[in-house]
């Protein structure tokens, strides 16, 4: 018996990490993400999210510098918020909710772009940001709803993590 705790203690420390702080998660400034619609990974209609500061540039364009759509306000103090509404509460583990923001998971995530694990899967449920939000440490938002449309991550510019 002593034997068996012991494997399953060894296995427990072997999984995806939890309680992990949204800061983690969070658009870095400087790094550049280029997302297409959910549905077309292959789209010319792409996106790109740069941190800039406390705002994400929304971005049109083949690159980074492209046409300003739109600067998104964030505010990371503890839960992570886009516009006023939290996508990623405090402290990201299975069941944690703030505001309209619930964890679904925590682990593995198999996007267009490759495996990110881990990843932390959050459902908004209200406000512009309703939708499934994906986030992977040293990356931001891999996966990301605005006003109804979906987003994944198709290439990315800046260092990588």
């Amino acid at each position: 018996m002593i034997r068996l705790a012991l494997l399953l203690g060894g296995c427990a420390a072997e999984a995806t990490p939890s309680g992990l702080a949204a800061s983690t998660f969070a658009l870095e400034p400087g790094r550049a993400l280029q997302h297409a619609p959910i549905d077309d990974p292959a789209s010319e209609a792409t996106r790109w999210l740069v941190g800039v500061g406390d705002t994400w540039e929304l971005r049109a364009g083949e690159s980074a510098d492209g046409e300003l759509i739109e600067a998104l306000d964030v505010s990371l103090s503890g839960d992570l918020a886009v516009e006023g509404a939290i996508v990623l509460p405090a402290s990201v583990s299975v069941g944690a909710a703030a505001g309209d923001a619930v964890v679904r998971d925590v682990g593995p995530f198999d996007g267009w772009y490759g495996t990110f694990d881990p990843a932390a899967v959050v459902e908004v449920t209200a406000g512009r940001a309703a939708g499934e939000w994906v986030f992977a440490p040293g990356f931001g938002p891999i996966r990301y709803a605005l006003d109804g449309a979906s987003w994944e991550l198709v290439s990315y510019d800046g260092q990588p993590p």
